[in-house]
């Protein structure tokens, strides 16, 4: 178990990898931190910023059995090619006041060929106007996201929540088949 600061302005990582190829994080708990475990690229970074741009170099990723409670912003954040996130949960996620209206995210991914199986999210409240969501994905070619589960355990007066998000890439959509989402918009 690894804790870290907790609260809405938390905004240090759990697990931190950028370029990496054949990487496995498994079997860890996480509390805290304003992201759980981050993958991602160097190379994309935008200067001053915590926002990345294509392209992807980190490939065969493989999330499995991780637990990630009380982060602010993400659980579980990939950028990678070739990658999977399964059996892991998430949760108590958000929210986050890194920006007026911000949005939190339990597991969120962009990439291609890749798989999300047997994962839970229980998704927490948004900032403002700002939005949470139990899932998300981007790019997708050759993506699978089945058999998972997200729940809210409540409506949020302001901004809005989805269970699972997907914006494709040109040329190929995702498999969405088997999950369960409750209190969602």
């Amino acid at each position: 178990t690894v804790s870290g600061p907790i609260g809405p302005s938390a905004v240090s990582r759990g697990v931190i990898a950028f370029d990496v190829t054949d990487l496995t994080v498994r079997d860890i708990k996480l509390r805290g931190f304003g992201v759980g475990v981050q993958v991602a690229d160097t190379s994309n970074l935008v200067a001053g910023t915590s926002m990345f741009e294509e392209p992807r170099r980190s490939r065969r990723v493989n999330i499995d059995q991780v637990e990630v409670t009380q982060a602010a912003k993400q659980g579980i954040h990939v950028r990678a090619d070739v990658f999977s996130i399964t059996d892991s949960t998430v949760s108590y996620i958000g929210p986050s006041t890194t920006s007026p209206h911000a949005f939190s995210t339990g597991i969120m991914a962009v990439g291609n060929a890749c798989a999300r199986d047997g994962n839970a999210v229980f998704g927490g409240p948004p900032v403002g106007e700002g939005e949470i969501i139990g899932m998300a994905l981007y790019k997708a070619v050759g993506c699978r996201v089945e058999n998972n589960t997200v729940t809210f355990n409540k409506w949020f007066e302001y901004g809005r929540n989805y269970g699972i998000w997907t914006r494709p890439e040109a040329g190929g959509m995702p498999l969405v088949s088997n999950n369960f989402v409750s209190g969602a918009h």
